[in-house]
């Protein structure tokens, strides 16, 4: 089995998360307090991340398709793993149009939607076909680039500044930031469920616990600066009303004449995390299909779902309001409710089995 390390792990989990997030706006209900709405998320996502530390701890050497089969039988196992297989290309379909829109909008507006969706599926279906180490090591090789830039665009942020856009600060109600604190639980840290899928191939030896809660604790403040620094630079009308915020701000950075197109590394940095996004939803679709169907060829199912995900993501949104109302609305959000409550039931039957089995060797 091919494995990967801590550093791999929190990696691709990193660039995994910033794939559609870090190109969303602000959160209407928090206003300029969106950076804390997303403090108060993680707060919110710890029992659930650590619920999964729990579920691939205890299921060591299973990934999650096994898991369920093993737990609850093979009709209801199946059915999990049908969620969590839709849900990998429901994933792909909704930040292959965020690619699409994103470079249509900002650079090839004149290019037809499917050139631009063919761009990066060509790309995606390549990754998912090779193991998971590779995905890895890719991911860990882009977040350095990651890192720098993160660090390039605070320091030319400065400049840009106003304090008086975060103003006043946590001016918002109880009930609405805990609505807004729930929203960005669900979007993005109630994705760490795709985790079940890879946990089995951290290195052994490694802690699950130790490296999920470092990760997302890093994650959150990664999240929360870029969200404060928008706040700071466009102001909440603009931070809420953008498509793009992260990019605009990047656009009117003070850089000088030699790095006056700067924002053009940016836009690779953000297609670096869409790419990391869409291959880990692909391959997680294809772990689940060749579970089931052991005789399937995983470089046909890769095609396939490639295809599949290009032409929904192309032809099947009237514009970008219309898609950002499905992939932000109900649909969405009660997806992710599906996907937690079988995290739940896979973690109490975990932990009741186990605790028998315990009980049965004491008695022996």
């Amino acid at each position: 089995m091919k494995t990967f390390n801590s550093k791999q792990y929190f990696a691709m989990i990193t660039l995994f998360i910033f794939g559609s997030f870090i190109l969303s706006h602000g959160n209407r209900l928090a206003e300029q307090d969106t950076w804390i709405a997303i403090l108060y998320g993680f707060l919110i996502a710890c029992p659930y991340i650590l619920i999964i530390a729990y579920v691939c701890t205890k299921n060591e050497g299973l990934d999650g398709y096994e898991i369920f089969e093993r737990y609850c039988g093979k009709f209801i196992g199946k059915l999990f793993s049908f969620f969590f297989i839709i849900t990998g290309i429901i994933m792909g379909i909704f930040v292959c149009r965020i690619f699409i829109e994103y470079v249509h909008l900002t650079n090839l507006r004149q290019t037809p939607e499917l050139v631009i969706g063919l761009l990066i599926i060509i790309v995606c279906i390549y990754a998912a076909n090779q193991n998971i180490q590779v995905i890895s090591r890719i991911a860990s090789f882009l977040f350095i680039i990651f890192i720098i830039s993160f660090i390039f665009v605070w320091v030319f942020s400065f400049a840009n500044v106003n304090l008086e856009n975060m103003m006043p600060i946590n001016h918002t109600t109880s009930k609405q930031m805990f609505k807004a604190s729930m929203d960005t639980f669900l979007n993005p840290f109630s994705e760490a469920y795709i985790l079940l899928i890879y946990g089995k191939n951290l290195k052994k030896g490694s802690s699950h616990y130790k490296t999920l809660i470092i990760t997302f604790i890093l994650i959150t403040l990664f999240l929360s600066f870029n969200s404060l620094r928008n706040v700071l630079i466009l102001g909440t009308p603009a931070y809420n009303d953008l498509y793009f915020p992260s990019y605009i701000s990047n656009t009117i950075l003070n850089t000088g004449a030699i790095f006056e197109r700067i924002e053009l590394l940016f836009c690779f940095f953000y297609i670096f995390c869409i790419f990391i996004k869409i291959t880990l939803g692909i391959k997680s679709s294809i772990i689940g299909l060749k579970f089931h169907f052991k005789k399937a060829n995983e470089k046909y199912l890769a095609f396939f779902i490639g295809i599949v995900v290009l032409i929904i993501a192309s032809f099947g949104f009237k514009n970008i309001d219309h898609f950002f109302t499905i992939s932000y609305g109900h649909f969405r959000e009660y997806l992710n409710y599906i996907l937690m409550v079988i995290v739940f039931i896979i973690f109490v039957l975990t932990f009741i089995k186990r605790k028998k089995y315990i009980n049965i060797k004491n008695t022996d």
